[in-house]
């Protein structure tokens, strides 16, 4: 009877041992970023627009209050597995920048991702930067 009991704790443990051994691969697998991309964001706040052609980065330019712009940005899936493209502003652009949260790309799949910037009519003049980051992650969806 003792060793029936040994025999189902082994067992049990064995179980709860490789439960925890395949969780941690599969957090390991799809949540830590294969990639990690950012972007600087600029732009001004006056009374007239101004643009700035600039590509190495996103510049609006000149905005005036309740003004609004965007960007495009090209991203390209060379893995060869689908991945989710996770778009976060810093915390100085945050309430100026709107954006797809995220996006889903198949294997070798171009998508262009819009970046805009909403000016409040509130907002004083001035320089504005942050940064956009792009976290690239292993999709858990299969496109």
């Amino acid at each position: 009877m003792k060793r029936s009991r040994y025999l189902f704790l082994f067992f049990f443990l064995l179980a709860v041992f490789l439960f925890f051994i395949v969780f941690i691969f599969y957090l390991q697998r799809y949540s830590v970023p294969l990639e990690t991309r950012s972007i600087s964001l600029s732009f001004e706040v006056g009374e007239v627009y101004a643009f700035d052609l600039n590509t190495s980065f996103l510049s609006f330019g000149r905005l005036p209050p309740g003004g609004f712009a965007t960007r495009s940005v090209s991203v390209d899936n060379t893995y060869p597995f689908p991945i989710e493209v996770v778009i976060i502003p810093s915390e100085s652009i945050l309430s100026y920048a709107e954006h797809q949260s995220s996006i889903y790309l198949a294997s070798g799949a171009h998508s262009s991702v819009k970046i805009g910037v909403s000016v409040p009519e509130t907002i004083s003049g001035g320089r504005y930067s942050g940064t956009v980051t792009f976290f690239i992650y292993r999709s858990r969806k299969s496109i």
